[in-house]
């Protein structure tokens, strides 16, 4: 494997982690929205968390995108769903 290889590899996982986060993201606010309606109350944690794992997330996906895409014969459509 040589290092081009080696290098896309990485941003592939490092595309695979920010959607990771995304979802971790929305899933906490849900269950933080569901507590809400549920109990009246969420917790003051899961309202910083749950936009700081998505923002997070997003950007990680994008500077990976960004550098794929300086990778020579590499096309990547930005944007694309986070799916």
């Amino acid at each position: 494997m040589n290092n081009d290889d080696a290098k896309r590899e990485e941003l592939e996982t490092q595309l695979k982690e920010g959607t990771g986060h995304v979802k971790f993201g929305v899933g906490v606010g849900a269950v933080s929205a569901a507590s809400l309606l549920i109990l009246g109350t969420t917790c003051p944690l899961c309202y910083f968390v749950a936009p700081a794992m998505v923002a997070a997330g997003v950007h990680k996906r994008r500077k990976a995108k960004q550098e794929l895409e300086k990778m020579p014969g590499i096309k990547v459509n930005w944007p694309e769903e986070l799916a």
